[in-house]
This record gives C-alpha cells, structure tokens and sequence, in this order.
C-alpha cells in the first residue's frame, strides 16, 4: 500500500512538474513572439523611412539634371544628399541593430528554454530516486518482518517440541531414565538402520537387473536412490520401477522363448564336408578333423581336460541366432555329445562364459536409429552340466546362465577326465565327432513402432 501511494505521489509530482514546463515555455516562447513581433514592426518602418530616401534622392537627381534651380541650386541639392545619406546610414545601423537583436533574443529563449526542460528533467529523476529510496526503506522493513516471522516460528517450533518431550516423558513416567529403556530404544535404532540399509540393497540390485533386463540405463539410481534417507523415498523409486517396466513392456512388448542348436563343429568351426590331407592325400572326415582340432595339444589342459573356445555375435551374417530381436538371453542350456565309444548315456561338461556381452537395444530402427548395440562386461562364469550321448540328458535344461546374453566375445566348452568327472570314466575321448548345444533364450521382436520409451524415475 505504501509503495502504490508512494508511486501515485510521484506520479503527481512529474504532471505538477510537466504543467510548470508547458506554462514556462509558453510564456518564454509569446515573450519571444512579441519581442519579434515589435521588432519587425519597427524594421518595417524603418524599410519605409528607406523607401523615403531613395525617393527623395530620386528626386534630387532628376532636379539637379534640370533647370528648375537656379544657380545657387547645387550647394543646397549637395546638402540635403549628404543629409539623406547620415539618415540613410543612421537607418540601416538601426535596422542591424534590431535583426541582431531579434536574433540574440531567440537564442535566449532557446536557452531559457532548455534549461527549463533540463531543470524538469533533474526533478523528475530526484522524484524517481525519492521513490526507490522509500522502496529500499520498504525492502528493508519486509526483509526485517520476514525474519521476525522464522524467528517467531523457531521459537513455535521449539516450543512445541518442548510441550511434546514433556508430555512424552509424563506418559513414559520414569521408564525415560532407565537404562534399559535406552538400551532397547538404541537397539530399536539400530535395528531400523539396518533394515534400511538392507532395503536399499535389496532396491539396489533390483534396479540395476531392471537396466540389464531392460538393456536401458536409469540415471536414477545414482541420483535419487543411493542418497535416500527416507522410506517414503524408497517406496517411491519402487513404485516408478514397476510403472517404468509396465511401459517398457507396452512399448516393447513381451518377450517369447526361442531354442537354437549349436554344432561346434559345423556352425563354429565351420566343418561342414570331407577335405583332403595335402600332405598325404587322405580324405579327412568331418569327424576327423574335429577331432583333430579337439585333441591338438593346445587344447588340452594339464589335468587332461580339452575344450575348444569359440565367439558368438549378433552382427548380421552370424549363422547362429537373429538380428531381428533384441534383448535376447539365455534361459538354459542343453549339451549332448555325438560320436561313438561314449560310454553309457551320462557324461559331464564344462561351459564357460566371459569376455564382452553383446545385447540389441529394443529401440533398434525407431526413430531413424540404427541398429544400437550395448556392451556388458559381466562377470566369467563356468558351469558344469549334465551331458547327453548323442541324445540330450534326461535332467531338466541347466539354467545356471540364466540371463545372460546370448552373444559372447569369449565361450569356451570342455570336457574334463574322468578322475575329474568320474562319470567321464568311460568316455573315449577320441571317440567324439561333435558337440552340439541346446539354447533356450527369450527375445522382444524387433518393430517400427513410433512409440518409444525412456526410464525416467525421480526428481
């Protein structure tokens, strides 16, 4: 209120400024149109007194050339030129004189008016200071009642607070001052700082399987989730979890189980025919020259284990599984060994799997993308697994891989002796042809859909 009076008090005061300035500059510029006004009067009379001369001498001249003089006649025609000549001069001196002085009283009045604007001007902007130095005042008058407001709230609280420990400590009686109700409240703490932290771990470990299963990376975590303190807060990037992976699922879709066969022989070694020995000419089978390649020294392994390493892509041309998918991972594995001289139906291998994996984004070829390929550098694992003779085992697909990405910079399969495995005690080595996998993987199917997702969780 006191700012909008303020400000309509200057306004006030520029319009009272404003009218004196027109009233000054009317009255200087009529003082100037009278001034003017009589000066050009004056200069017309005197153009008129001039008007007189010349006729004058006119007529003087026309006397002098005729005889209507007598003889005494050129002394006095000589005089009264020389008369009309100082009158004449004396005019125009006058008439000088009043142009000098019109034109010295305009520029008076120029300046009389400037300086009448100018003075205006200096008002207008001390009026203006006056008005910020009263808003100052008035800043400083807020600023002042703000902190008397926290400081009143403070001491609100804190009251409160007082009134609160007081009424607690009248219901708990003297139960607050007994040790071991401190000692139970202290466990109570500690319990719950604890259970905190194992909540946080446990979120922890289910967002970062959310970025892995939905190969899509959530800012979020670091954010928003590590620096929590609060369970609310907790429950809340739980919640954008579960919405986020309800939409990642209605943009994406559900993935769906596909199984592929691996012939180490054929599709990773790509022994695909008989060849001749150049050496000797002998016709080398496939089986052969797999097992060649098995039960070359670099294969086998001190404790007389041989494997034989391999990798597996998603580039296009790979021969083994789809580039029309994304997120495809493992669910289980199935081995079978082919060849004779096996031994009875069970065997044992070993599968490993390290290295750098390859996963295709789901938002490959959306939006003008390419084809967006993410990297993962887990953990090696190698599992063992029940193996078939030329049929798959009885037991239930190992899923010991489960979850991991079907594309591998480093696989390598083997198959340990049997002081190793003693279930391997009867197997002849040499006797295998081929080792063939059964992979079961679950896989989104790739399309151009416009709707596209982006995990968003937090503040």
């Amino acid at each position: 209120m006191r700012i909008a009076l303020a400000r309509i008090e200057g306004l006030d005061a520029r319009i009272r400024i404003q009218r004196q300035r027109l009233e000054d500059v009317y009255r200087i510029r009529a003082e100037t149109i009278a001034f003017v006004d009589s000066a050009n009067r004056q200069i017309n009379e005197l153009e008129i007194r001039q008007a007189e001369i010349a006729a004058a001498r006119e007529f003087i001249s026309i006397a002098a050339n005729s005889s209507l003089f007598n003889a005494g006649a050129p002394a006095a025609l000589a005089a009264a030129s020389m008369a009309l000549s100082l009158y004449q001069a004396e005019l125009a001196v006058r008439q000088m004189a009043l142009q000098q002085a019109q034109g010295l009283q305009i520029m008076r009045a120029d300046m009389r008016v400037e300086y009448v604007n100018g003075m205006a001007t200096i008002q207008e902007m001390l009026v203006g200071m006056a008005e910020l130095n009263l808003e100052l005042v008035l800043a400083g008058i807020r600023a002042a009642t703000a902190a008397i407001r926290v400081a009143t709230l403070e001491r609100a609280v804190q009251t409160a607070n007082a009134e609160r420990e007081l009424l607690l400590s009248r219901e708990l009686g003297s139960i607050a001052n007994d040790p071991a109700f401190r000692i139970l409240r202290d466990d109570a703490v500690e319990s719950a700082i604890v259970a905190r932290e194992r909540a946080l771990r446990g979120v922890y470990l289910a967002a970062r399987a959310f970025e892995f299963e939905t190969n899509t990376r959530l800012t979020a975590i670091e954010t928003d989730l590590v620096p929590a303190l609060e369970a609310s807060q907790i429950q809340d990037f739980v919640g954008c979890l579960e919405s986020s992976f309800t939409r990642f699922r209605s943009a994406y879709g559900v993935p769906q189980t596909f199984v592929d066969e691996i012939s180490v022989r054929e599709d990773v070694l790509g022994i695909r025919g008989p060849v001749e020995d150049p050496v000797t000419g002998e016709v080398v089978s496939e089986a052969d020259q797999f097992r060649r390649l098995l039960l070359s020294p670099s294969n086998i392994g001190p404790d007389g284990t041989v494997g034989l390493s391999f990798v597996t892509t998603l580039s296009p041309g790979n021969g083994l599984f789809s580039t029309m998918v994304c997120n495809d991972q493992i669910r289980s594995v199935q081995v079978k060994l082919i060849g004779d001289r096996l031994g009875d139906d069970q065997a044992r291998v070993y599968v490993w799997q390290g290295g750098t994996s390859l996963v295709r984004g789901c938002e490959s070829n959306r939006a003008g993308r390419g084809d967006v390929m993410r990297e993962y550098d887990i953990a090696p694992r190698r599992v063992e697994i029940q193996a078939g003779v030329n049929a798959y085992p009885v037991a239930a697909p190992d899923a010991q891989l489960f979850g991991r990405s079907v594309a591998a910079t480093d696989w390598r399969i083997a198959v340990p002796p049997g002081p190793v495995a003693p279930t391997n005690g009867d197997l002849e080595l040499d006797g295998i042809d081929d080792i063939v996998l059964r992979i079961e993987h679950s896989a989104i199917s790739l399309s151009e859909s416009p709707i596209d997702y982006t995990p968003v969780c937090g503040g």
